[in-house]
């Protein structure tokens, strides 16, 4: 990460690791305090699963990549079908896209540090699509760039995404 990661203004993950190890955490939290923006899809907010004592279910371990990151995976709904709104039409995630429309996809909710340093397109589940993290020392308040009415009216600090 250290040899590439200067040179590139934007960051697109999209899988479930690897993630950073405490090096390559340091490196990518200073190259968005730098102004390098991050775009984090899918299963970006996930983790290491860990086995819970005395049973078969698994639960996810934070690491200090999601602090940078501001977000942790908690679970997903079954994929289906569910109805994205725009919050600003005009954002370069957003531009071109209709300001309602009905996609099928897995959403996925994720624990959010900061709504107020993160852009989101949400699903009317309250799931995160998709997301770009601002470094913390931008002073600019942010929007979502979409929204559902169940994130609009959502008081749980999760999002989707």
């Amino acid at each position: 990460m250290e040899k590439w990661l200067p040179e590139c203004r934007l960051l697109v993950t999209y899988v479930a690791g690897p993630f950073a190890d405490e090096q390559g955490n340091t490196v990518l939290r200073q190259w968005l305090e730098a102004g390098g923006r991050w775009l984090a899809l899918h299963g970006s907010s996930g983790g290491k699963a860990v086995r819970r004592p005395d049973t078969s279910k698994r639960e996810m371990v934070k690491m200090p990549y999601h602090e940078t990151l501001g977000g942790f995976f908690i679970n997903h709904p079954p994929i289906r079908k569910f109805r994205v709104d725009l919050a600003d039409p005009q954002h370069p995630l957003t531009r071109g896209l209709p300001e309602s429309f009905v996609t099928v996809d897995e959403p996925y909710r994720s624990s959010c540090r900061r709504r107020s340093a993160a852009r989101c397109c949400s699903p009317r589940t309250g799931a995160r699509s998709a997301r770009t993290r601002r470094p913390a020392s931008t002073s600019s308040a942010t929007r979502p760039c979409c929204r559902t009415a169940a994130a609009r009216s959502a008081r749980s600090p999760s999002c989707a995404n």
